[in-house]
C-alpha cells in the first residue's frame, strides 16, 4: 500500500512565513513612504494657498502680512503634521512662508521643512536643516 502525504512540513510552513513577512515589511515601508509623500502635498498646498493671499493682501495694501488668520485658516495644516508660518523680511515686500514637520511627519527626515518666498523660489531642508538633495516639491 502506498501513502500519501498530506499537509506541509514544518520547513515549508516556516518558508511560507518567512516569505510573506518579508513582502509585509516592504509593503508596511511602501505604505509610510507614500504617507509622507501625502502629508508633503498638504503642506505645499498650504503653502501655495499662503502664497497667493500674500499676493492679495500686498495688491489690497502694498505690504505682504504675517497675520496667519490672513493667510490660512490655522497654524498648521488639516492634518496636523506641518506647523505652518509667514514671516517679514527687511522690508515691506518681501516674506518667507514655512512648514515645518511636526509629530510622527519629523520620520520624513528628507523633507523636514519647506519654505516659499515673494519671489516663488521653493526650497526644501532635512532634518539637519541643510537644503535637501531630495526633490521635495515633485508631485
Amino acid at each position: 500500500m502506498i501513502r500519501t502525504q498530506n499537509g506541509f512540513t514544518l520547513i515549508e510552513a516556516i518558508v511560507t512565513v518567512a516569505i510573506i513577512a518579508i513582502i509585509a515589511s516592504i509593503a508596511v515601508n511602501y505604505y509610510e513612504e507614500q504617507k509622507r509623500r501625502g502629508y508633503r502635498q498638504e503642506a505645499i498646498s498650504a503653502l501655495t494657498e499662503m502664497s497667493v493671499r500674500q499676493e492679495r493682501e500686498f495688491s489690497k495694501l502694498g505690504h505682504y502680512t504675517n497675520d496667519m488668520t490672513k493667510l490660512y485658516r490655522a497654524t498648521t495644516t488639516t492634518n496636523g503634521k506641518y506647523n505652518l508660518s509667514a514671516t517679514y523680511g527687511t522690508s515691506p515686500d518681501v516674506y518667507l512662508l514655512t512648514a515645518t514637520a511636526t509629530a510622527s511627519q519629523t520620520a520624513d527626515t528628507d523633507c523636514a521643512r519647506f519654505t516659499l518666498n515673494q519671489l516663488g523660489e521653493r526650497l526644501a531642508y532635512d532634518d539637519s536643516n541643510a537644503v535637501s538633495t531630495r526633490n521635495c516639491w515633485s508631485r
